[in-house]
Parts: structure tokens; sequence; C-alpha cells
């Protein structure tokens, strides 16, 4: 890698040893969720209220209550009055295993400039130089001690190096290089306490798919010593995704070394098992020890077990050196520090709102299922980051095929901002990193530069293996280019310039090419993003564009205002309608696509309230939507009334951005009878409920024969569904991360008990067979041995994701024999498993029926019926 002499230096401070009396102080607070304690540099990006920080380069210090401490600042983004927006602050901290600890940042007078060169940086362990993507570690005397670089393919052009952030505590480096097929970018970061993270990133440039190349990091140690050299590589494909790395299966995958003046570092891949694939190699050799780490692996058949990578698209490869024992790094690894500023201070600056306070048992575990959920489907591997379409509670194995769309991930990001839940700051900032690296376009064809590219087109291949990535196709359907606005919030949270510019390529790619015109109504949608945009950087170009979507929206409008999928006029509301092909020939108001509409168009009414159209738009739409379900009080697709219906937060979510602005009785009502049966039916049986299939699956009567069956909605009856119909709780992204968010503003206009007293359809709903039940099973005959004894369990396979409490008892025992215990209790596991025993003792003469009962959790519950027969000699059996 060459790279010339370019040097681009974004505004960075590092403070003076001395710390002024801060004004203006902004809490927030550190937590280490991890099971040792951390000394690190601790880096928090704070939002601060328009107009309370001027200057350009203001100075910092952060303290706890007991100590004040010179902190590193780097301003991030400023509000349209030339004022801080969001300030990156680093200060170096201690926190212990398992707390969270309170500070607060305040302006302390003027910054001093950076001291120092950017590219050698001294830290308490060693000195860090940086050079053309590699680094290396000297000691006091100016020895290296080792030495990281990347390895991959080699663009072979001229680089460029960007100093993103430089100062006291930390600096970060980028080196850019672009060829003719490849890109390569390589990120240092240090911080004073001797951290170092390199990340490696190859993107490919010749038009179509291609096969991922060898690609990662080598670090060679002149002189050191390894605690625990490998026998050869250590594969990731095939470990446990959810492992940790303090697991004694995973040791193989953190090498400790003595350094040849005797410095202790620990060296890993921290992403190696949630990538799920790469080796990692430990070696000595020639009075050195050499560590290889490749993002790849080989495997017997490329074709449906490579790692894929394709056009414009980016891979990359991680690894992290740092002064700690192993056992230390491990820990830091499974449970990294997390940085969140005051809610109040996101409120200032987003209007995101309070924090959910809630009372009710029912409604915090609802909440924690939701955040539980978001963390299950995400996907790891390949893919790591993108969300699937569906998951479902217990499942056998991911799901990998996914839909790739962003526009749900803005909720994320703003239930982190109010709830400092560092679960979804990780999903947040995982979905977008995979969307930007593989979900956009950044190939050499200019026209789709910055565009959402089509996604589910995955490897159907039979024996599909670890190939865990789906295609992405398509550059662009314009319906698909949405949600883009988030990576500004990554941008402004992280400090990565990367995602700045990805939020105002996907912007432009929009300005130029999106309208909400024929066939593409649901892109009213994006009007959301453009609004955001507009509030995120006062520039006027992005509320013109919304402006623009909402105007060529209109020409699709009937008279009362609603509207179908293709903008042509609805000749299909009334009919039945079972899937989408038969809707596109019938053009109908379909409700997926009138959420894109309820979920957006508010947003521009805050800027426009004077647009009279637009306000009675909203209405329209939500009057529709909230009185157009079917009785449980979910929605059918595609149709409303099409046969299984489905409780859809997302759809709610925008009748309660209508309910905000006037809260009409029928919208509450809508959301009520939406969200009470979620949190409801996961009080009984610890998931969220999701939707109750028709009584036609159980009668063997398929969606064709559905469609022959019925030629208008109304000719089907729904209200069978709550009698021979199954309650079902697998989830959708969109349908979890509008969960928290739908309930706190609910809560605003009504009261808790609302969404937990009973009514009477629920109270079917809850007596339905489920889509996890458990199958129980025991033995059909229990022989009393010659001494009068018989061993009696259960099995049980529990699909649920569990564990939850379980019981069991034998009811009807004959006079003359008793049950030793006569109950038991135990906590069932997701999977299968087996009850403890229960031991009968006695005699009888003839066969005598008995009943076991059983339950688990709040709402499974039956019966086994077995035979207790009288003994012939041994051991008493069942069977």
């Amino acid at each position: 890698m060459r790279f010339g002499l370019m040097l681009v230096v974004l505004p960075a401070v590092s403070l003076s040893c001395v710390a002024a009396e801060p004004t203006d102080t902004m809490p927030f607070t550190v937590t280490n969720p991890g099971r040792c304690d951390q000394a690190t540099v601790a880096r928090v990006s704070i939002p601060v209220p328009a107009g309370r920080i001027d200057g350009a380069h203001p100075a910092f210090t952060v303290t706890n209550g007991q100590e004040r401490i010179n902190a590193q600042a780097r301003v991030i983004s400023r509000h349209p009055d030339g004022s801080v927006r969001r300030v990156m602050i680093g200060f170096p901290a201690r926190i212990p295993a398992g707390a969270q600890l309170e500070y607060t940042a305040g302006v302390s007078g003027d910054a001093a400039a950076p001291a120092g060169r950017a590219e050698r940086f001294e830290t308490e362990a060693f000195a860090v130089e940086a050079s053309g993507g590699g680094v290396r570690l000297l000691g006091a005397d100016g020895g290296v001690l080792a030495v990281a670089e990347p390895f991959g393919p080699d663009p072979g052009g001229e680089g460029s190096v960007t100093v993103i952030d430089e100062g006291a505590h930390f600096v970060w480096l980028r080196y850019h290089e672009d060829g003719d097929e490849w890109s390569r970018e390589v990120d240092v970061q240090v911080s004073r306490l001797g951290e170092v993270t390199v990340t490696h990133r190859i993107q490919a440039h010749p038009a179509g798919d291609h096969w991922t190349p060898d690609f990662g990091w080598t670090l060679t140690a002149p002189g050191a010593q390894a605690a625990n050299a490998t026998a050869g590589p250590a594969h990731m494909l095939g470990r446990d995704v959810d492992s940790r790395f303090a697991d004694e299966g995973n040791a193989d995958l953190i090498a400790q070394l003595a350094l040849s003046d005797g410095t202790l570092v620990s060296v890993a891949n921290p992403l190696a098992l949630r990538q799920n694939r790469g080796t990692f190699e430990v070696g000595e050799a020639e009075g050195a020890v050499r560590i290889r780490s490749n993002r790849n692996e080989p495997v017997d058949d490329v074709e449906s077990d490579g790692l894929m990578i394709q056009e414009g698209a980016w891979r990359f490869s991680e690894l992290v050196i740092v002064p700690v024992p192993r056992e230390t790094l491990a820990a830091r690894l499974d449970g990294p520090i997390c940085t969140h500023a005051d809610w109040r201070l996101y409120d200032a600056v987003y209007g995101t709102g309070a924090p959910l306070d809630v009372d009710h048992p029912a409604l915090r575990g609802a909440v924690e299922k939701a955040i539980y959920a978001l963390q299950e489907m995400q996907m790891k591997g390949d893919d790591l980051g993108s969300m699937p379409w569906k998951w479902v509670p217990g499942q056998a194995r991911p799901e990998y095929t996914s839909p790739v769309r962003l526009n749900h991930s803005l909720y994320a990001w703003e239930e982190w901002f109010r709830s400092g839940d560092g679960r979804l700051r990780k999903v947040a900032y995982d979905w977008l990193r995979n969307y930007y690296d593989l979900g956009m376009y950044w190939g050499p064809n200019p026209e789709f530069y910055g565009a959402c590219r089509r996604g589910n087109l995955w490897r159907d291949r039979p024996g599909h293996g670890p190939g865990t990535f789906n295609p992405r196709f398509a550059n662009t359907p314009i319906y698909v280019h949405k949600g883009w606005s988030s990576f500004y919030l990554m941008f402004e949270e992280t400090g990565d310039p990367r995602y700045r510019e990805a939020a105002e390529a996907a912007a432009e790619w929009s300005i130029a090419h999106q309208h909400a015109g024929r066939s593409y109504t649901r892109t009213i949608g994006v009007v959301a993003d453009a609004v955001k945009m507009y509030e995120y950087t006062g520039e006027q170009k992005h509320l013109d564009n919304a402006v623009h979507l909402w105007e060529t929206f209109q020409e699709t409008q009937g008279q009362n205002l609603l509207f179908t999928e293709s903008g042509k006029p609805a000749v299909g509301n009334d009919l039945y309608i079972g899937n989408d092909q038969m809707g596109y020939r019938n053009p109908f108001v379909k409700p997926y696509i009138a959420q894109y509409a309820t979920n957006g168009l508010p947003y521009l009414l805050k800027h426009r309230p004077e647009d009279r159209r637009l306000r009675e738009t909203v209405f329209a739409l939500n009057d529709w939507m909230a009185t157009h379900r079917q009785p449980g009080g979910g929605w059918g697709y595609p149709h409303y009334l099409t046969a299984g219906m489905s409780w859809n937060n997302e759809y709610c979510h925008g009748i309660m951005l209508a309910a905000e602005i006037e809260p009409k009785p029928i919208y509450l009502d809508a959301i009520r009878e939406n969200l009470a049966p979620e949190v409801q039916l996961c009080a009984r049986y610890g998931e969220l409920g999701s939707g109750v299939n028709p009584w036609e699956s159980a009668a063997g009567i398929n969606a064709k024969q559905r469609e022959e069956k019925y030629k208008l909605a109304i000719d089907r009856d729904p209200t069978r569904d709550y009698e021979e119909g199954q309650v079902r709780f697998g989830q959708s992204p969109d349908n979890c991360v509008y969960f928290t968010v739908l309930l706190r503003d609910y809560l605003e206009f009504a009261t808790e008990e609302s969404l937990v007293e009973p009514y009477s359809l629920l109270e079917k709903i809850k007596q339905l067979r489920t889509t996890l039940d458990p199958d129980v099973s025991g033995p059909a005959r229990i022989v009393l041995g010659e001494d009068g004894t018989a061993a009696v369990s259960l099995t049980v396979d529990f699909k649920a994701t569990g564990p939850a409490r379980a019981s069991a008892e034998i009811a009807g025992l004959p006079e003359g024999v008793r049950a030793e215990p006569a109950a038991v209790e135990w906590t069932a596991p997701h999977g299968r498993g087996e009850s403890p025993e229960m031991r009968l003792r006695g005699t009888i003469d003839e066969d005598v029926p008995i009943t076991i009962r059983w339950r688990i959790g709040e709402g499974w519950h039956g019966e086994v019926e077995a035979v207790l027969e009288p003994g012939t000699g041994g051991e008493g059996q069942a069977g």
C-alpha cells in the first residue's frame, strides 16, 4: 500500500493538564456489563442543545463528583446557528465490574492545539507508530516490540490518510487507497492506555458477484513468548455464534504474549464468533511470535459455502491488541463498556421524549421480550447485523432470508436515546454497519451511487451450509431506498464520517430519483427520511424533497384521500384478496401500503401545519386504518380481511402519530386492541403474541382453496378464528422495534390497566391452541415391581425460548398406593427434557387408570393418562 502526502485533519482537541471549573454541565453514564473491572478510555457522544455551546474548539472536563479530568473533545456536528450539536468526549476511566457510574461533562475554557504527530502516539504501555495502514509497537528504548500489518488484495494505487480524531487520550487514523479492482481502507485507533484496534476493509469494483479473497491481519513480535500457541489455524465456522470468548472452548481465539521487554499483551479478532468465519493462528518461528487472523477460511465448496462480495460492497476484519491478560480481554470482549448521555440531552436535540416508565410486571415483561427478540433475530455470520423477514421463538436454526431494508432502524436508535439500553445500540449499530457495507451501492456506476439495494436474493441451494449471506440485487427500485436518514444518527453517535457520507449520498440519490406517484405510492414513506435529514442538518433541500414527494403523491389519491399501491383507482376493496398477485390485478386500499403514508406524513405536517390537504390526508388514512380491522384487533394481509390476523405495531405507530395530533377514541381503541393481546399473551405464555392463524388452517383448507371459496371479503366469517384458530408468536423486526415506543406513547393517553384488564374476545383468544404448545408425554403403563415401587416421569418438548416453571402431579391413585413426592416442580428449558421422578409405592390387584396432570408457565396445562398395573416381580417400570 502506497500513501502520498495528502493528510486530511478533522477537528480534534487535546486539553491542558489542569482542569478548569466546567460550565453548562451535561450528565452521562458509563456502564460496565462485564465480569471484570475495566480501565479504558471511555468515549461518549453527547447531544448539545442548540445555542448552549459556541466556539470553534471548546474544551471540556469530566467529573464524577470526586475528581475532575481533562477530556479530549471533538465537535462532530453543529446546529444551523453554528453552535455545537454533538461532541465526542474521551477520558480515562476505571469502571468496576457490573457498575454504572455517573459523570458530567462541561465546557472549561479554550482548548490547546493538538500536540505531537498523530501517526506516533505515546501510551502508558508502549509507543504506537502508524504507517501505511500498519502499526508498530515500540519499547522505551525505541526498539520494535511488535508489528501488525494488513494482508489481502493490493489496490496498487496512491493512498491518503485522514486524522479523524486526535488528542491527549485517543487517536483515530484512516488510510484509504483506491485501485482498479479493489479499494482498501484501514482504521487505526489507539488509546493512551495502550488499547489498539485496527480495522481492515476491502471493496470489490468489478461488476457482478465474487468470492472474497483471503484478507486480514498479521502480527509479528520479535523476541516475544506466546502463552498459548495453537497447533494450527483455529477455525470459526461451526462455533456457537452466541458463545463467549471466556468459554473454555474458545480459549484458542485469544493470544497472550509477553513482548520482548516483558510487557504483557493479548490479541484477538473481537468479531470472530459473531462473524463466524475465519481463522486465527498463533505460532513461534525464527525467534518471533507470529499471529495470522484471516477473515476467510477454507471451505469444501466455495459456490455454496464461500464468503461472497459484490460489486461496490465492503468486507472487514478487526484485530485488537490490549495490554491485559487473556482472561481480562475475554471478559472485555464479552461485555464492552457502554456510554450514554442523559435522555434529556437527546430529547433537547432530537425531540425523542422521556423513556418508558411502567409499573405492571406484564408490561415490563413484554418490553423485555421485544428487546430479546430483536437481539435473537439479528443475523450473525456473513450477513452480521442484517435483519430477517421473521423470527420464531425457539426456532431450530437462524433465519437467513431477509428483505434487507433499513426503514425501521430509526426506532432502535431513538429507543437507545431514551433508555440507554446498550442492547438496542448494538442492534442499531450492527444494522447500519451491515447496510453501509453490503446494502448500499458504492460501485463505479454513478447512477446508483449511495442507493439502497434490493434484498432477499439469497443463495437458495441444497445443503446451504455456512454461506449465510443474502446477495443484494436491483440497483435499485426507488421504493427500496428508505431508512437512510439513520446513517446520520450513526455518524453522530460514533463520529465516523463514512456514515455521514452515506446519509448525504442517499439523500442526494433520493432528491434526484424518488417520487411517490403512480406505481410507487409506497415511496411516500421516505418523507420521514427527508424530514429527519432536514431536522438533523437544517438544510432546506431535504425539506424540499419531502414536499416534492408529498406533491407527487397527491395525484394518486381518490376523492376520499385514500390510495392504492399502484396509484390506480380502487376496484378491489370488496373482494376477498388472498395474495398480492390478485391485488395487483384488482387495486385496493392495502393496510401495508397505507402505513407508509401514516408513518411518514405526520413528520412533514409538523413543518407545514398550514397545509390543509396534508392534515386531512393524515386523518383520512388513520380513520380508515383504525376502523378497518379484524375482530381480534389486527389486520390480514394483503387485504385487512384476508384470513390470518396479525397484530401490527408498525401500523399502530402511524395511528399513534395521528393520535398525538388529535387523540380520537377510535385511534386509542385500535392501539389498545393491538397491544393488550400482545401483552396478556406474553404474560401467559412468556412470548409476545403476534396474531391468530385462521380456522381454515386446522380444517385443511389452504390459501388457494380459500380464494376459490370466498369471492367477497364479507363471505368469510372471521369470528370462527376465535373458536377454532391458533395463536402464533413469531415476530418480525418491524413489529419489535415499534413495540416499546408505541407502548410509551399510548400510555400518555391511557392507563396501564387498560392493557392488562380482561375482555371477552381476548379471553377466548387465550384459550386457543398455540403454535408453541409443548409436546408432553408419559408412560402408557406403569408396572409396580415386586417391591411395590415404580418410577414415573414426563418427557417434555418445550418449543418456547424458555426456561419456564413447570409442575406435575399424579391424580386418581387407588387406595393403598401413594406417590413420593406427590408433585414435582422443575424448570423446563427450550427443547427436549425430563421432569423429576415421582416414585409410586403400594400394591394393587388389577389394572387401575391414573392421571398425571402437568403445567408449564402460566398458560400451558394438560393431562397424561396411564394405566397402573400390578407387577410380576423386579423393579417397577414405566413404559
